[in-house]
């Protein structure tokens, strides 16, 4: 029985005929993404406009969701990371928002919404208590 690719192929060739034939990606080749994303970013600088991850899924033509998946769905692809770098830009530019004068909060929405951010602290208490110390005690 004949093999249905071709055994010449690297992994990576492979992954790449794979995705231009079963992929629902609307980009073709990882340049093609690249270019797209790149476009996007300078648009947002010459115009002023912060970067988001709504703006950069609606520039690429995708819903919001599937910009965040896409890292799972095409794992260890050029695609994927293309997207990894984006997403690193948005996530940097929010974070130095947080230094700006008046945008804290914006920023922080973006974090902890986009980003696994947190603003509170987990604390893991433990163990047994070997001092007690009153309030009345230290002040």
């Amino acid at each position: 029985m004949g093999k249905f690719y071709d055994e010449d192929l690297d992994q990576e060739e492979l992954k790449k005929e794979y995705l231009k034939l079963n992929s629902h990606c609307t980009f073709k080749t990882a340049e093609e993404l690249k270019e797209k994303v790149e476009e996007y970013f300078l648009t947002c600088y010459q115009n002023q406009r912060p970067y988001t991850m709504s703006g950069l899924a609606l520039w690429l033509g995708l819903s919001t969701q599937t910009l965040r998946n896409y890292e799972k769905n095409y794992g260890d692809t050029e695609y994927a990371d293309i997207i990894k770098i984006a997403k690193q830009r948005v996530e940097e530019f929010a974070e130095k928002s947080l230094y700006e004068n008046g945008k804290t909060s914006g920023a922080k929405f973006v974090l902890q919404n986009n980003f696994s951010w947190s603003d509170r602290q987990d604390v893991n208490l433990s163990g047994e208590v070997n001092q007690i110390v009153k309030l009345e005690d230290v002040l």
